[in-house]
């Protein structure tokens, strides 16, 4: 009978290592992960509003097939910037990109204020990007349309991770920082937006006001 009863015990040992085992979380770096003040970046399930601030949250990760991308991954803001127009002009800023397969946001405006600063241009939604830093954290920028899309593709890991850290959810149609290269001509006057929840792209006038969601490289 004692015989039975260690056989028992070691039946039910395996039994609750392998449930043990099959609850393990990857907390690895992936969509979702908390950006936090301090650089940090942790999986939500180990957040502590006592001990890390958080900052925005991971949308895409960099699995190595795309050999132009160098950083590792890029994180969204938690809360929107007022709507500004892009830039005073209606012209083809030089080296911004009408790619809309590029993850170039970061070039993209910084190439926006470069132009209007050459030309005493007003840029105003560029510079609040550029200008914001929560928490005392700078290096944020206009996302380029297809870092826009990469947000909308994870938008459930990035409200989940909201909820545990206040995030504000996404609502109406927010700049990027892609010209449209859809004829000769359109790069001169428009811009393409996004809806962050849809993951629609259409074309407006880079003179017209809409919402900014400041996105920050991780390398």
């Amino acid at each position: 009978m004692k015989k039975i009863y260690i056989i028992l015990l070691s039946i039910i040992g395996v039994i609750s290592s392998c449930t043990k085992h099959e609850d393990i979380i990857d907390t690895s770096l992936q969509p979702g992960s908390i950006l936090c003040s301090d650089g940090s970046i942790v999986h939500p399930s180990l957040f502590s509003p006592s001990e890390k601030e958080a900052i925005g949250v991971v949308f895409w990760c960099n699995d190595g097939n795309n050999p132009n991308i160098k950083e590792t991954a890029y994180a969204v803001s938690l809360e929107d910037l007022e709507e500004n127009p892009l830039i005073d002009t209606d012209e083809d800023i030089a080296n911004v990109s009408e790619d809309e397969n590029s993850f170039d946001g970061a070039a993209n405006t910084a190439a926006i204020m470069n132009f209007a600063i050459k030309d005493s241009l007003a840029y105003p939604a560029a510079q609040k990007a550029i200008e914001y830093a929560p928490k005392g954290v700078t290096g944020w920028f206009i996302g380029s349309i297809a870092q826009n899309k990469a947000i909308s593709n994870n938008l459930e890991k990035i409200y989940s991770s909201f909820s545990i850290i206040g995030g504000t959810h996404f609502d109406g149609w927010y700049w990027s920082s892609t010209e449209d290269g859809a004829g000769k001509d359109t790069p001169k006057v428009f811009a393409l937006i996004s809806s962050l929840t849809k993951g629609r792209a259409t074309s407006t006038s880079k003179r017209n006001s809409f919402k900014i969601r400041p996105i920050i490289a991780i390398r």
